[in-house]
């Protein structure tokens, strides 16, 4: 059976943010990171599940060299990988073949950002 539930996905990017916070990610200045804002647009779509797809895939269908990229990540990225891990980050939602909407990813899309998020924890060793 299709694993292909939109709605629950818009569910797990509604909360994503808030598992961000419980993990304890700082900004510079020592205050919570919020990564639900303009800045993460993506976030503010979670009441209209198709439109929030078609944006995410957007993202992921960029060009392969914009994922894998020794530069790769952005501050909000980076800050959430180094201070939580990649697990906290809206992109890892997509690794989860078990998750209700798993088939709406490909493994190209998987496979972006593997190699993302492997750029971004080498830069760290």
């Amino acid at each position: 059976m299709p694993r292909t539930d939109v709605d629950a996905l818009a569910r797990a990017m509604e909360e994503w943010p808030l598992r961000v916070k419980a993990a304890g990610v700082k900004r510079d200045n020592g205050v919570a990171y919020n990564p639900r804002s303009v800045r993460q647009p993506i976030t503010l779509m979670t009441d209209d599940p198709p439109r929030m797809l078609k944006a995410m895939l957007e993202v992921l269908d960029s060009p392969v060299d914009g994922w894998d990229n020794p530069e790769t990540g952005s501050a909000g990225w980076n800050r959430i990988i180094a201070q939580a891990g990649p697990e906290y980050t809206w992109e890892w939602l997509i690794m989860d073949r078990t998750a209700p909407w798993a088939d709406l990813f490909t493994a190209e899309h998987r496979w972006k950002v593997a190699a993302a998020v492997a750029w971004t924890l080498r830069r760290s060793v």
